[in-house]
């Protein structure tokens, strides 16, 4: 599997097959629409329908080659094959590295792996690439709480909190945050 996967990453990207700068996601209007709908949804399956959209878009690439690159990454992951995933993220990254799915998804793989400076650092590009992707935002609030840097966490919930006021528990877990003492 593991050849046949580098082989096919190497062949998509040597042959170009429509590989675009891949910002369809962060770019495409219908974000922001959706966006406005989190601020104002009061149910938790609206919200949750809402994100499942917002994803559904932030997923598509705008290339056929990096979709599918993303697509076998996504396999490999399922079947505990996480350096071959790694790696076929490792090539979409090269060649389009401003989508942000796949910083994410990368980010995902490294804290699979245990490895949670490169899953915080590529969380972080994702979040550089777009600043309102929620599920970067709730891992990198949940590293920091890990780490007992609960004054980090609490601003990247709040951040969260901006983005989707209603998103379930996320108030509750802020005011325990809040309640916890500061290292001296």
């Amino acid at each position: 599997m593991d050849r046949i996967t580098n082989l096919l990453a190497a062949l998509l990207v040597f042959f170009g097959t429509g590989v675009n700068p891949c910002t369809a996601d962060q770019a495409d209007p219908r974000l922001d629409r959706l966006f406005q709908q989190l601020l104002q949804a009061r149910l938790e399956p609206e919200i949750v329908s809402l994100k499942a959209q917002v994803n559904s878009i932030w997923a598509q690439s705008g290339s056929d080659s990096v979709n599918l690159l993303m697509h076998r990454a996504q396999e490999a992951a399922r079947g505990q094959q996480l350096e071959a995933a790694r790696r076929l993220l490792d090539v979409v990254i090269e060649v389009a590295p401003r989508f942000a799915q796949a910083h994410f998804e990368r980010g995902m793989i490294y804290a699979a792996q245990g490895d949670d400076d490169e899953a915080l650092a590529d969380f972080r590009e994702c979040l550089r690439l777009e600043g309102r992707h929620f599920d970067a935002l709730t891992l990198i609030g949940q590293y920091y709480e890990r780490q007992k840097n609960f004054p980090e966490a609490l601003i990247v919930y709040r951040r969260l909190l901006q983005l989707i006021p209603l998103e379930e528990g996320l108030r509750g877990r802020i005011e325990i945050l809040r309640e916890i003492p500061a290292p001296i």
